[in-house]
């Protein structure tokens, strides 16, 4: 293990070249994107189309509606014997 001293001039110096290397980008930060609800849905869908078991919901067609501003999406029905 090495250890550094936090204010290490050679360490400052290493942080600025790669500070330099990462190329700016008008676009948002993917990180500032992840927490929102829409990446939430979609994440979930992602998931749901990979899942395939008897005991899981099917996930069949998703429409994503950009006019409406609306995600709809085709499933399996579930109807529970146990009322």
């Amino acid at each position: 293990m090495k250890s550094v001293k936090r204010n290490n001039p050679r360490a400052e110096q290493l942080q600025n070249l790669r500070k330099k290397r990462l190329p700016s980008s008008p676009h948002t930060v993917v990180a500032d994107k992840l927490n929102t609800t829409e990446e939430k849905i979609r994440r979930e869908i992602a998931i749901m189309k990979k899942l395939r078991h008897a005991h899981v919901v099917r996930l069949y067609e998703v429409i994503d509606d950009r006019i409406q501003d609306k995600i709809y999406i085709g499933a399996s029905l579930v109807i529970s014997l146990f009322s």
